[in-house]
């Protein structure tokens, strides 16, 4: 809404880059909003319905369609590893009301507390929400021209990187 042309540029350009981010990204990190309890499908339901309106809720169905394929394949893992069979800890997990929002819980330590309760669910969720969905830092929104990855990050050490592949292949 400016008319300072520098600053409109720069604004396109990181309004661009966000929405090309949310949109590449967006079953991630819906899933990834679902595996907090403290936000779950009520969370992904309100934003979407909010941003999109009634196309809002074909993105939920997408996303609940995503998260219970992605399900299915854990529970088939852990039956092949012997373990017993204990109904859907899907279904009972998103049946519960939300956790109450507090600083000190984090999802990663709230799964690792419920996994009793959830152990296929609970396996999926911390295997999920330990995958790093960007790497970028606040600096680097105002780069509109492309910049070559860093050294650092291209240059993973093999057992890394073979970590990585490993917990991108099970998401697929």
């Amino acid at each position: 809404m400016t008319q300072d042309s520098f600053t409109r540029k720069i604004a396109e350009g990181m309004l661009s880059k966000l929405d090309k981010y949310v949109n590449n990204m967006f079953l991630h990190l819906a899933i990834a909003a679902v595996l907090d309890p403290r936000l779950k499908m009520q969370f992904v339901d309100t934003v979407w319905s909010k941003v999109k309106g009634a196309e809002g809720g074909s993105r939920v169905a997408a996303v609940s369609e995503a998260i219970h394929k992605l399900f299915d394949k854990y529970s088939l893992d852990v039956q092949m590893n012997n373990y017993p069979s204990v109904g859907s800890d899907l279904d009972l997990y998103l049946g519960e009301a939300v956790v109450p929002w507090s600083q000190s819980c984090t999802a990663l330590a709230w799964w690792k507390t419920a996994a009793a309760r959830y152990p296929t669910l609970s396996k999926m969720a911390r295997d999920f929400l330990a995958i790093p969905f960007s790497i970028a830092t606040s600096d680097e929104a105002f780069y509109i021209e492309p910049r070559p990855a860093k050294k650092k990050l291209v240059g993973l050490e093999p057992g890394l990187a073979n970590a990585l592949l490993f917990a991108r292949s099970r998401l697929v």
